[in-house]
């Protein structure tokens, strides 16, 4: 049941993504979350991000969970003003129907012939996010050592492309990294995970520390 759940959430939140344009209006009073991702130019393989709610107190994963389109044809891809060097990396944006810690758990594409997936089962970093301000989520850098000025450099300039998104902009933190069971088998979307159960959770200055030159998101099966 839990695969099926999240397969058609995963669905139905990449589905309400394609909504975000120039003209959506966010406040920060509205009930869903609004969320700008940074991450490495892809791939022309790789067509999407894959986050999944967790709660580290009960170790379980929920059916709640979005998508994030970096494919060309379909890309949420931000544009950003000219004269903005963000170097190696694209901004996306989404939104999802509300907050909590969310782990980045894989990615997604396809070959000439078979499907690819990355899977971060061996140490998904966690993100807070908040309702009533813009998440910006860093994947390249979940330490958060450049998220700030990257907010004011970059993120500001290009949300100022959309006159109705007045919220504040905040890094979204990580809090923990978590680790869990990829299936064998199956689609993508009830692979990884492949169940509701975390294996374990580390808080994140824990993580750090232990493994000091590993960015945290690059612990891949799949």
């Amino acid at each position: 049941m839990f695969r099926r759940l999240f397969a058609l959430a995963a669905m139905g939140a990449l589905g309400a993504c394609a909504s975000v344009s120039t003209d959506t209006v966010f406040t920060g009073e509205e009930d869903n979350i609004l969320v700008v991702i940074r991450g490495a130019k892809q791939s022309a393989y790789i067509d999407g991000w894959g986050f999944q709610k967790v709660n580290v107190d009960t170790l379980r994963f929920s059916s709640d969970s979005f998508d994030v389109n970096v494919a060309v044809a379909f890309s949420q891809k931000m544009a950003i003003p000219e004269g903005i060097d963000t170097g190696r990396a694209n901004y996306y944006i989404t939104t999802n129907e509300g907050p909590g810690a969310f782990a980045f758990t894989r990615r997604t594409g396809s070959s000439p012939t078979v499907p690819v997936l990355n899977c971060y089962a061996d140490g998904a970093a966690v993100f807070q996010l908040r309702r009533g301000v813009v998440n910006v989520i860093d994947i390249d850098d979940p330490r958060g050592r450049k998220t700030a000025e990257r907010i004011e450099e970059e993120v500001k300039p290009a949300l100022a492309q959309y006159e109705g998104i007045t919220a504040e902009v905040v890094a979204a933190p990580v809090t923990h990294f978590v680790r869990f069971e990829m299936g064998s088998s199956g689609d993508v979307y009830s692979r990884c995970p492949d169940s509701d159960e975390v294996l374990s959770v580390v808080p994140a200055a824990e993580w750090f520390r232990d493994n000091p030159e590993r960015s945290g998101i690059t612990v891949i099966r799949g």
